[in-house]
């Protein structure tokens, strides 16, 4: 990552939360912490408008396909096209 770049972050309250938050910052990043209850599609709204590159997602707000293990908190990088 570079300096300014986003990361949302999709967490609940726990450890991990200020961890990423204050992380993010010592990097020089700009964390975009978002709320857990909202739908998809707001969700896709934040990635598009923020332009955050990076995605930090609890393993709680992951919704896998029924085939799809469920997964620990990960990190998502978007690419650019």
């Amino acid at each position: 990552m570079e300096q300014e770049q986003r990361v949302l972050m999709l967490l609940l309250d726990t450890p991990q939360f200020p961890a990423t938050f204050f992380g993010a910052i010592k990097i020089g990043a700009v964390p975009i912490p978002t709320n857990t209850v909202m739908q998809p599609a707001d969700y896709e709204y934040f990635l598009n408008d923020s332009r955050a590159i990076v995605a930090v997602v609890s393993g709680e707000c992951d919704s896998p396909r029924p085939s799809q293990p469920r997964r620990n908190d990960h990190v998502q990088e978007r690419r650019k096209p």
